[in-house]
């Protein structure tokens, strides 16, 4: 695939649909379309503000911009969305577009019997909506906003030195305020995963049980150090919140007895 030229073309239909879109829909419709959108979709405001930001400030990574965005100043921020309205409104237009298409995909799959299984990282990405405007969850450096510690894994099968993925970790062990925004995240986390999908596996469950921590100045994923992660409470209180939770635990890699019993005492199937 050339992304690239894909890319390209595919940002001039978007533009032309979003263009269309204005003409063909009223002011008092498109405030009505945009906010029923964002309650659909808890994420939207803060995923667009972000994507409108990276835009404004030439695709650069968050821990470029200026640091009253970086930081997510409250003034800062509300000033960003009301010069940003349209640019923001337009990345949340080809969510719409996306979520229409996708729906459409699972009509078809619940008309033939089929069910969806989404696969769902434990960890994100650095430079993403979630870690932005979550700094706090995250293990990162309060003054420069850079992760002290970051995910892998230890050497294996797969690689010599481990793997050195990069993700901030999550602050498992922290104050309770904290905690209780890290599993609020997640649990959002879920559910719009599950408004998607029928069931989720998750990617590097045994990070649940304990996880490998890297200090981010290493190269490679050697001098890390196993931390114990939530454990079966994390799991009970996503059910609190959710339900039954319909999980497949990959379990590939240096698995434990700890760990399979973890798997197997919520009954997830590996």
């Amino acid at each position: 695939v050339d992304f690239a030229q894909a890319t390209a073309w595919k940002k001039k239909v978007l533009k032309k649909a979003w263009e269309t879109f204005q003409q063909q829909t009223s002011l008092v419709g498109q405030d009505r379309f945009f906010t029923k959108l964002t309650d659909d979709h808890h994420w939207l405001k803060k995923y667009s503000l972000f994507m409108a930001l990276k835009q404004r400030f030439g695709q650069q990574g968050w821990l470029q911009w200026p640091e009253k965005i970086r930081r997510c100043q409250p003034k800062a921020i509300q000033e960003a969305e009301r010069e940003l309205q349209e640019e923001i409104r337009y990345f949340q237009f080809e969510q719409y577009l996306f979520f229409r298409q996708w729906r459409n995909v699972q009509g078809y799959a619940q008309k033939k019997g089929i069910r969806i299984i989404g696969d769902l990282p434990i960890y994100v990405g650095l430079d993403s909506a979630d870690v932005w405007a979550n700094q706090e969850i995250f293990t990162l450096s309060p003054e420069t906003g850079e992760p002290t510690h970051v995910a892998g894994v230890p050497p294996d099968y797969f690689s010599e030195t481990g793997q050195l993925w990069g993700n901030p970790l999550y602050r498992w062990e922290s104050t309770k305020a904290v905690q209780g925004k890290l599993f609020s995240w997640w649990g959002q986390r879920l559910q719009a995963t599950l408004s998607t999908v029928d069931l989720i596996r998750i990617d590097h469950f045994r990070g649940f049980e304990s996880y490998w921590s890297v200090p981010a100045k290493e190269e490679t994923a050697l001098n890390g150090s196993w931390k114990t992660g939530p454990g079966i409470s994390f799991f009970q209180q996503m059910e609190d919140q959710l339900g039954d939770l319909p999980i497949i635990a990959e379990d590939l890699g240096v698995i434990t007895p700890a760990v399979e019993k973890l798997r197997d005492d919520l009954d997830f199937p590996a």
